[in-house]
């Protein structure tokens, strides 16, 4: 598996700070680095990585990202496959997220509300959550509009950029971990014919208005219209997205979907909603 890194190494002052996109205070360097890792396991964890590709994706030397891997490892965080001798995400990460939403679930939680939208529109709504670079629909809600417009079914994985939701989701990322996920997509894009060129101004222009909407790629008779949903720290949890056929979405069905689901997002993030305990 090849690495592309020329855009991320291009990328003027990119620091590790710029990679978690938070303040750092003085002496929180190993700590950035160990979240930054993690997030890049993450993001190739189904085929793991070599400590070469996790050296080369940091922007880090080889003896340096060796040392944050091996403590990692050594503390459950990371596992090296025996055969491959590639890095995982490993056991504790899975521990302490049972730990953090024990008897909670992110779908459970929004499924009201994605009832509540599709009764108000009529129109069916997806719920997208990510999985490395995919984006997989997690649930998704038929309204009552005679034409249907389902697109994507329940459990179909799909590189992330690609779907209203999908893009409202990527909106929500900073802009290094943004980019990451597209140059390792960027193959991918070309048999949902589009570029990555394409997927990054639209997720730029997002970002800027707060939501996604155009045609739905494969099909120009449909329009979908996408948000992206977050937890109290800010991180996108996931993507909400609603389609209609292209007629049925004119300005005013635009601009009522749009009033609809800043609402109901904002119920959904607000301190006593569902998601208000949600980092």
């Amino acid at each position: 598996m090849q690495i592309e890194t020329d855009r991320l190494n291009a990328q003027d002052g990119a620091t590790w700070a710029d990679y978690v996109d938070v303040d750092l205070p003085k002496g929180a360097q190993s700590v950035v680095r160990t979240a930054a890792l993690l997030r890049i396991l993450a993001t190739n964890n189904d085929e793991g990585l070599r400590l070469k590709d996790v050296a080369e994706i940091a922007g880090l030397e080889q003896p340096t990202a060796h040392r944050v891997i091996s403590a990692l490892n050594a503390v459950g965080f990371v596992v090296r496959h025996p055969k491959t001798r590639r890095y995982h995400l490993g056991p504790l990460l899975q521990e302490l997220y049972i730990a953090a939403y024990m008897g909670f679930s992110i779908q459970e939680a929004v499924l009201p509300t994605l009832k509540h939208i599709a009764g108000e529109l009529g129109d069916t709504v997806y719920l997208a959550m990510r999985n490395g670079l995919d984006s997989v629909c997690v649930e998704r809600i038929e309204g009552s509009y005679p034409i249907r417009t389902c697109t994507v079914n329940i459990g179909m994985h799909r590189p992330l950029g690609i779907g209203a939701g999908s893009i409202a989701l990527m909106s929500g990322f900073g802009k290094m971990e943004r980019e990451l996920i597209l140059t390792q997509n960027e193959s991918r894009f070309v048999s949902y014919k589009t570029s990555i060129n394409e997927v990054r101004a639209r997720c730029e222009k997002a970002e800027e208005t707060g939501y996604d909407f155009g045609k739905v790629l494969g099909d120009v008779n449909i329009k979908a219209l996408g948000f992206c949903l977050r937890g109290y720290s800010g991180r996108p949890i996931g993507g909400i997205s609603v389609t209609a056929i292209g007629d049925r979405f004119d300005d005013a069905h635009l601009a009522e979907a749009i009033d609809l689901l800043r609402g109901e997002i904002a119920k959904l993030e607000a301190p006593d909603g569902p998601l208000g305990n949600v980092p």
